[in-house]
């Protein structure tokens, strides 16, 4: 059996993804800044704004994501799959970045439940949910327990979050455990927190995750060192 690691490190996405082996990864699993500052809720907490974290530097840059899917493309192993959160304005622009270097490109929806409203109050319809775009080959592993292309499960309360745009355990579980094999690799080469580092841990997957944010990488190696499941989360062990 191959023995498992965890590694939370300092760097930039693209330029990390650029020392990786060629067909070494088994699952990326990412959410990169894909909006401005003013459209995320989260980001406008006070523990967020001392980060001085600002999504508008990271406005969506075509050729920029070009190269991370081209690079992603060559580091993914033949049977892998690649996960990248993302929402209904900026899937098109990722779509077209990985359109043609995969056998399938579509989309996953998660769905944050009824309750969750926390833009669009004064609009005909609010906000509840997030896409997840999803690349893969006709022969990609896949874990035949997992059948639904739209996923239910609560967001992270704002109050709890270590990361403004952080994904809830259960979710990147529930993902990992359907899209990569058991002693496989995960990648999350844009990791805040490091949620779906932790998520690989109890799942009994390897992972690698970056973050240009220092203080993130400490607070992504802090929660490694943490194996604490809730009860939601323990019983996707037995689902």
């Amino acid at each position: 059996m191959t023995e498992l690691f965890y590694i939370a490190k300092f760097g930039e996405a693209l330029e990390e993804c650029r020392k990786l082996e060629d067909n070494s990864i088994d699952l990326i699993l990412t959410d990169p800044p894909f909006s401005h500052e003013t459209e995320h809720y989260d980001t406008r907490q006070e523990k967020f704004l001392k980060l001085n974290i600002s999504f508008a530097d990271f406005a969506i840059m075509r050729q920029y994501f070009r190269e991370i899917a081209q690079e992603f493309k060559r580091i993914v192993k033949p049977k892998g799959r690649i996960l990248l959160f993302c929402d209904c304005c900026s899937y098109p622009i990722f779509w077209s970045a990985f359109y043609g270097l995969f056998d399938h490109v579509r989309a996953l929806v998660w769905y944050k439940g009824r309750n969750y409203f926390p833009l669009g109050a004064n609009q005909a319809f609010r906000f509840s949910y997030e896409m997840i775009l999803h690349a893969f080959n006709t022969d990609s592993w896949f874990d035949l327990s997992q059948r639904q292309d739209v996923i239910t499960c609560k967001n992270v309360p704002a109050q709890e979050r270590e990361h403004p745009a952080q994904k809830p355990i259960e979710l990147l579980m529930k993902l990992i455990i359907a899209t990569c094999p058991k002693q496989g690799i995960v990648l999350d080469p844009f990791m805040g927190s490091g949620s779906t580092l932790l998520a690989a841990k109890y799942t009994e997957r390897s992972a690698i995750g970056y973050d240009a944010n220092e203080t993130f990488v400490e607070i992504a190696n802090r929660n490694l060192g943490q194996q604490i499941l809730t009860e939601n989360q323990r019983k996707l062990f037995v689902e």
